[in-house]
């Protein structure tokens, strides 16, 4: 494909200049071997370029540019079946690429289908560490804060109304937390114990925790 192109272009040189180009590029990276061995006295030459290309390229990440050495993104998109050297719609590719990869639920097989991409993705994409406990915290906070809040206001009276009432908004938090239906016991003098589980897709492993009308939310810490 990458010969058949230079050809095409090359019957109109001056015109497609830097298609030739970009399609020389290529032919470097993708089909090196091919070249070496059937014009051996540019080998050389074509070593040469490779070298110092890469070079370009590190000297440029220094500045935190990343580049793909070897062609542009769609060249890698796996969805579509492309004409590297002819491509248009490339917002359109990209929509399916990325549906594409939200589909796929293994890491391993996005790892092995882009494997290519992978590396020059880790080294640009920032890495940030966060402390998701303390995330966690002010929402359980603020959770604890709502179920007494709505206790106090004789709105809940048992755990179906506690999942239900607006101003819990246990819908909400259930993405991170759950009450099971024995695990939210009111007296009849209004005081009540609740526990509840962190969820362990959340912090990496389920935490029980147990508060009260007693409960001081500020002083609220999870072990």
């Amino acid at each position: 494909m990458v010969i058949s192109k230079l050809i095409e272009l090359n019957k109109e040189k001056d015109k497609n200049k830097s298609q030739i180009l970009d399609v020389v590029h290529l032919a470097l990276y993708r089909i090196q071997d091919k070249l070496n061995s059937t014009i051996p006295q540019k080998k050389d030459d074509i070593n040469s370029f490779i070298i110092k290309h890469k070079k370009y390229i590190e000297c440029i990440k220094s500045g935190k540019i990343f580049i793909i050495p070897n062609g542009e993104l769609e060249h890698f998109f796996k969805a579509s079946t492309i004409d590297y050297l002819n491509i248009t719609q490339k917002d359109k590719l990209f929509e399916a690429e990325r549906d594409f990869i939200m589909k796929m639920d293994d890491a391993e097989l996005i790892k092995k289908e882009y494997n290519d991409l992978m590396p020059l993705l880790t080294e640009s994409v920032p890495h940030i560490k966060v402390d998701i406990i303390n995330h966690i915290k002010f929402a359980v906070v603020d959770w604890i804060q709502k179920v007494q809040n709505a206790v106090a206001r004789n709105e809940v009276k048992n755990v179906q109304s506690l999942k239900a009432n607006a101003r819990v908004n246990y819908s909400t938090y259930n993405q991170i937390l759950e009450c099971k239906d024995e695990d939210f016991t009111l007296n009849p003098d209004e005081t009540f114990k609740c526990t509840i589980y962190l969820k362990s897709s959340v912090i990496g492993e389920e935490k029980q925790i147990t508060f009260s009308d007693k409960t001081t939310p500020r002083n609220f810490n999870i072990e």
